[in-house]
C-alpha cells in the first residue's frame, strides 16, 4: 500500500509528539520511547531538554546515567550541571555538548563526534512534548484546556499495537461509536452519522472535525451542567 501513515514515517519525526506528564519529571532522567528510538529527558540547570537515549561513545544508556555537577560532582545549590553516562563517565551539558572525558582529563580536547544531537522540547498543556528534527507546525492548540467552566481529566497510559494511521482512521470512524462504545458515549439511539464539517489548517498539517453525537446521560445529570462534580 502507497502513502501509508505508518510509525517510521520520515515526516512524523518534524512534527511534536507529547511524550511525558511533567508531573511525571523529578530531578534524575527518564527514558522514553518514540518512533522507535529511546531519548532521555532530564532537567538541566532548570531547562527541560531531550537527547537519543544513547551515549555516542559505546551506546549506553544516558538515562541510566546521572545529573551531576562539572567534573562529576554531586549537585549542589547553584552549580553548573551535565549529564553523566553511566559507562565511562562522559559529560554533556543542556545543549547536548560533551565537556569532560574522564578518561582524557582536564583541558583534552573533546573530539567533534563525541557530542549529541538535541531534540526540540515544549512544555505544554502539563506534557513534555519532543520533537526529533525542527518541526513543519506547532503543537496543536486546544482552548478548552484554559477554560475554566471545562474539567481536566487524566487518563492512563495504554499500549496499543497500531500505526498511526489507524490511530487517526479509528478516531474519525463514527459509524463503530454505537456498536465498540454503547456503554458509554456510544449510548445513543441513533445510529446513523449527520453531515459534519473538516477544517484543514493552512499549513496543512492538522485539521479540526465537528460532529454532532447525543448520547444517553446513565449518570448524574446535573454532572453535565456544572453543579456536581465530574468524579
Amino acid at each position: 500500500m502507497k502513502n501509508v501513515l505508518r510509525n517510521d514515517t520520515p515526516g512524523l519525526r518534524r512534527a511534536w509528539h507529547p511524550v511525558l506528564e511533567i508531573a511525571q519529571l523529578g530531578d534524575g532522567l527518564q527514558r522514553v520511547d518514540l518512533l522507535g528510538e529511546g531519548y532521555v529527558i532530564g532537567r538541566i540547570n532548570g531547562e527541560i531538554v531531550a537527547f537519543p537515549d544513547r551515549c555516542p561513545h559505546r551506546n549506553a544508556r544516558l538515562s541510566d546515567g546521572t545529573v551531576v555537577s562539572v567534573g562529576g560532582a554531586a549537585v549542589g545549590s547553584g552549580s553548573t550541571q551535565h549529564i553523566q553516562c553511566p559507562y565511562h563517565g562522559w559529560e554533556f551539558d543542556g545543549t547536548g555538548s560533551c565537556s569532560f572525558i574522564p578518561a582524557l582529563g582536564e583541558g583534552a580536547t573533546v573530539p567533534p563526534t563525541s557530542h549529541l544531537v538535541p531534540a526540540r522540547v515544549q512544555v505544554k498543556y502539563g506534557l513534555v512534548w519532543i520533537a526529533p528534527e525542527e518541526p513543519v507546525c506547532g503543537i496543536l492548540d486546544i482552548p478548552a484546556f484554559d477554560d475554566p467552566s471545562m474539567q481536566v481529566m487524566w487518563l492512563p497510559c495504554t499500549d496499543i499495537n497500531a500505526t498511526a494511521g489507524q490511530f487517526i482512521d479509528n478516531f474519525l470512524d463514527f459509524g463503530h461509536f454505537p456498536f465498540v462504545h454503547k456503554g458509554t458515549f456510544g449510548a445513543g439511539e441513533d445510529s446513523g452519522i449527520s453531515p459534519y464539517d473538516v477544517q484543514v489548517s493552512a499549513d496543512g498539517w492538522s485539521f479540526v472535525v465537528e460532529y454532532p453525537h447525543f448520547i444517553k446521560n446513565n449518570e448524574d445529570p446535573l454532572v453535565a451542567t456544572g453543579e456536581h462534580p465530574l468524579v
